[in-house]
């Protein structure tokens, strides 16, 4: 947090100018990732184009439906928080509720497993 006050602090352009090297950093990054798993790669973990299950269900097509459902519901989810954050007369209490809300469902979530 101080971090981030200390790039608001410098000013507009320091700020922009720290976003894009962070943007290129990550970029790099996922890039790197992507060769070394490329590199890692072996077709016979295939079976019909989808990873050898270790149980029935874990994978197959079941999988993928769970999997891009999973990442759908993520992405409307922050979608939605940036929208409500956007669009509220008094962003620092909602959002300061929100939070509370999320962190109590996560906590109650976490506590019933």
């Amino acid at each position: 947090m101080l971090l981030c006050m200390l790039i608001l602090a410098m000013g507009k352009e320091f700020g922009k100018q720290t976003m894009n090297r962070i943007t290129v950093a990550k970029i790099t990054l996922i890039t790197f990732m992507t060769i070394l798993a490329f590199s890692q790669w072996d077709s016979a973990n295939l079976k019909n184009g989808f990873p050898v299950p270790a149980t029935q269900d874990a994978f197959g097509w079941e999988g993928v439906i769970k999997g891009s459902a999973t990442a759908f519901f993520g992405y409307i989810g922050f979608d939605e928080v940036c929208c409500l954050a956007a669009e509220t007369k008094n962003p620092g209490q909602v959002m300061h509720s929100l939070n509370n809300a999320h962190n109590s469902h996560n906590m109650l979530e976490t506590s019933m497993r």
